[in-house]
């Protein structure tokens, strides 16, 4: 059986939240390692996520970042970077509840997948 495939568009956050948190967030940062240590400053510039779902947990196995643009500015698990998404507990079902989603094909998400790769 294949996987299911499917994007969603987030909006991007504009709100610099208060001096307090953000000092937190960057002595956190300092100490705890980051997860996704080539992407996490490019996460906030992305506004559609493509996600590739198992089809025997629903959970999801990889995912792609693509910017207002339309470029690929990440694809996840790869190399040391865990995953936004792949590293929560969310099924596919999650994602459709909370995200307006359309299906994408396989091909369109290996394309993506394998054009990051190559450059």
């Amino acid at each position: 059986m294949s996987n299911t495939y499917i994007k969603f568009n987030t909006e991007e956050q504009k709100t610099p939240g208060n001096i307090g948190r953000r000092i937190v967030a960057a002595v956190a940062d300092s100490v705890i390692p980051v997860s996704n240590p080539d992407f996490e400053h490019k996460i906030q510039y992305v506004v559609t996520w493509l996600v590739e779902f198992e089809n025997d947990s629903y959970f999801p196995e990889r995912e792609i970042g693509v910017d207002r643009s339309g470029v690929t500015v990440m694809i996840m698990p790869w190399r040391k970077n865990y995953g936004y998404w792949t590293d929560n507990d969310l099924t596919v079902q999650d994602f459709k509840s909370h995200f307006e989603t359309a299906a994408v094909t396989k091909l369109e998400f290996e394309n993506r997948w394998n054009s990051f790769e190559k450059e």
